[in-house]
């Protein structure tokens, strides 16, 4: 099994919309609990999983999901899920990354 994923083609403009539409748009889906993250540059959680699924947009730098070994990379502007239980190793850019999550 992989994440799912989508390739956003974001303009410059859709970037600088506020945080706030992100949070509309995952409620709208469903995605009830959301919060803001940010990891250290370089840094890695080795495998493991959470007990939701979530719905990620990278809002900075690049993050690296590897699931049952294939490892994907994803940028600003990338949206990718991850269902309930689904284990996945996480690698950060060289940069600090911050992403969006929702969760349900």
């Amino acid at each position: 099994m992989s994440a799912s994923w989508v390739r956003c083609q974001l303009s410059f403009i859709e970037l600088a919309l506020p945080r706030h539409w992100a949070w509309r748009e995952l409620r709208r889906d469903g995605f009830n609990e959301s919060v803001e993250v940010k990891r250290d540059a370089n840094g890695m959680l080795d495998l493991h999983s959470h007990p939701f699924q979530s719905r990620v947009l990278i809002v900075a730098s690049k993050i690296l999901i590897t699931v049952s070994g294939k490892e994907t990379r994803y940028v600003v502007g990338d949206v990718f899920n991850l269902g309930n239980g689904m284990e996945h190793i996480e690698k950060y850019g060289p940069q600090v990354v911050t992403y969006l999550v929702g969760r349900k």
